[in-house]
Order: C-alpha cells, then sequence, then structure tokens
C-alpha cells in the first residue's frame, strides 16, 4: 500500500513538473510574441512615407523658422532624398506654442513634424505641455545672435548699454515673445552676469518686430541673427553692441564678444526638427537619417551661407541631451518668475 501511494506521489510529482516546464514555454512564447508584436508596432508604417507630411512652423510666414522649415522641405524632394510633397502649414502666436500644442494633441502621428528654434516647448511648469509629448529629431543650424541698437543711439558700445542697465530703469528691451519666452530667459542670463536689478521688457511677436520697433524708435535694443540684420547694418540705420557667442563672428569680426565687456554669457539659436512623442523610434531614425543627407547636399550647405547660418547637424541623442540641459534652466527660470 505504501509503495503504492509512493508511486502515486512520484506520478503526480512528475506530472507537475512536465505543466511547469508546459507553462514556462508558453509563457516564454507569449513573451515573445508579445515583444515581436511590440516591434512591429514600433516599426515604419508600410511604404512610409505614402502620403504628404504635414509640416508645421510656429511663427510667420517669411521668418527665420519658416523659411528653414520650407528650404528643408524643398531641399529633401529635389534631391529626392523624401520623394512624398509637404504640407507646410504656419500656426502663428504664444511664441510657437499654438503649433506645438496642436503636434501634441496629434503625437502619435508619424507624418506631422514641426521646426524648432532651440530647447522648444515642454518645460513650463504652469502648462499642460511636457518634454515628453514631442520627440526632437535632429538640429539642422545655427546661427549667431547680436545685441543691437539704432544709429543715432546713445548706446556706442556694450559696455555704455550695460551701465545704462545698470543704473536706468527706461532702458527698453524687444524680446521675442513673452517675459516667460526663451529670449527673456536670455536677457535674464545677462542681467545676473552684469549685476543688473531689472529689465524693462517689450514683448514681440517676431524678430521682425523688433527690428521694425528699433528702426522706430519704439525700444532701445533687442537681439537679433545676422539674416535679419545684416542690410540695415550695410546702410549704417543699426549698430551691432555684442555678438552673444564664444568668439567674434567672422561675419562681423569688429564686434566683440560679450564676454569680452565681463558678462560671462553665451549662447546660440539652434534649429532643429522634431515630432511627436509617441512616433516609434523607427520613424524619428528614418527622419535623422534623412536630415543628415540632406545637411550634406551642397544646395543645403550654400542656403546656410547665403542665410548667414552656420551648420549644425546633431543626432537624435546629441540633441536631445543638448536640449534637456538647456530646458531644466530655462525651467528654474521660470520656477523663479513665479515666486
Amino acid at each position: 500500500m505504501k509503495k503504492m501511494k509512493a508511486r502515486s506521489f512520484v506520478v503526480v510529482l512528475l506530472v507537475t513538473l512536465v505543466m511547469l516546464v508546459l507553462s514556462a514555454c508558453n509563457s516564454s512564447d507569449v513573451a515573445s510574441s508579445s515583444e515581436k508584436a511590440k516591434e512591429e508596432n514600433e516599426g515604419l508604417p508600410e511604404n512610409y512615407p505614402n502620403k504628404s507630411i504635414d509640416a508645421l512652423v510656429g511663427f510667420a510666414p517669411g521668418g527665420g523658422q519658416d523659411i528653414i522649415m520650407r528650404t528643408t522641405a524643398q531641399i529633401l524632394n529635389d534631391a529626392e532624398i523624401i520623394k512624398q510633397s509637404f504640407v507646410v502649414t504656419n500656426k502663428t502666436g504664444a511664441g510657437g506654442r499654438i503649433a506645438s500644442e496642436e503636434l501634441a494633441r496629434q503625437n502619435s502621428d508619424p507624418y506631422k513634424l514641426i521646426v524648432i528654434p532651440e530647447y522648444g516647448p515642454g518645460w513650463d511648469p504652469r502648462l499642460s505641455l511636457k518634454f515628453s509629448d514631442f520627440q526632437p529629431i535632429a538640429s539642422l543650424a545655427t546661427s549667431e545672435l547680436f545685441i543691437y541698437v539704432h544709429k543715432d543711439s546713445p548706446y556706442e558700445t556694450i559696455e555704455e548699454l550695460l551701465s545704462s542697465l545698470k543704473s536706468e530703469k527706461d532702458v527698453t528691451i524687444g524680446t521675442l515673445g513673452p517675459i516667460d519666452g526663451g529670449e527673456a530667459f536670455k536677457w535674464d542670463l545677462i542681467k545676473q552676469g552684469a549685476g543688473i536689478d531689472k529689465l524693462n521688457f517689450v514683448p514681440m511677436e517676431g524678430a521682425s518686430e523688433g527690428l521694425t520697433a528699433v528702426l522706430g524708435g519704439q525700444i532701445d535694443t533687442t537681439l537679433g541673427v545676422l539674416p535679419l540684420i545684416n542690410d540695415y547694418i550695410k546702410t549704417g540705420e543699426v549698430r551691432v553692441l555684442a555678438v552673444l557667442s564664444e568668439e567674434r563672428s567672422k561675419d562681423l569680426p569688429d564686434v566683440p564678444t560679450l564676454k569680452e565687456s565681463g558678462v560671462e554669457v553665451a549662447f546660440h539659436r539652434y534649429t532643429g526638427i522634431w515630432t511627436g512623442g509617441d512616433v516609434s523610434a523607427k520613424v524619428v531614425n528614418y527622419w535623422a537619417e534623412n536630415l543628415e543627407e540632406m545637411t550634406e547636399t551642397d544646395t543645403w550647405k550654400t542656403f546656410l551661407k547665403n542665410r548667414g547660418l552656420s551648420p549644425y547637424y546633431l543626432n537624435t541623442e546629441e540633441y536631445t541631451k543638448l536640449i534637456e540641459e538647456e530646458g531644466i534652466e530655462f525651467k528654474k527660470y521660470l520656477e523663479d518668475l513665479e515666486k
């Protein structure tokens, strides 16, 4: 009787072990199938791209971001790197936020791209937009930023302007976007570096509006890129006081850097292409590779030279790291505004 019970126990144990092995195999198969399905879902859509690409611009037609996006689309098509057409749409307002919000609402759409200056949206803790709503793909170009004034301005040098900013509260500064925008953030860094107590900002809808305000005497100074102000430099209508880069500009070698005045602040305005945060990694990589190929064309290099821009291709990893580093600093600035 005891032998029969022992044999029964052994049989039950063997059956149990077999069931556990089969279960493990099935679980492995399920996991494998799940991973495979996920991999397939994260792949390129069939025959991608098989329809027009929606290219968003958060700023007005004719501005720097608009021209970069339209030129990028044109070269991609003309060089037959991308054979599908692009539909460039300007969604202006709130310093580019309107266009960013549209992308965030459709952040899994692989047919939506957006051109973004610098660290972009998603850093303001007061807004619903999060950086995770987006995916940077690649940076394309960068431009030097200059502090300039009207030809009849009393400020002949950057030192004179900084001295006046320290002592007078009525010096007006035009900023691209509101006080919680990226340009005001740059001026705040200058304020800290120069030991200035307070700045008087006048928000502008675009850099071209800032130029018009300087020429018309509505504001004392603002920041500008060379493509915007170069013609006015040549005619003597504006005076450039400083460049906000580590070294003097090759195009304007007589203009000192801000650092030469003792203010340890330097930055530049880079531009890149983003997509939605839920778009697959393979789609992001597809665009990064094709954009890199575009930046190597002679047409793109000529465009940059003619526009006073500099090559600045960063792949997805490098570009995202740069954005996160600067975005965190911008977020701190916004948090300080609320205090």
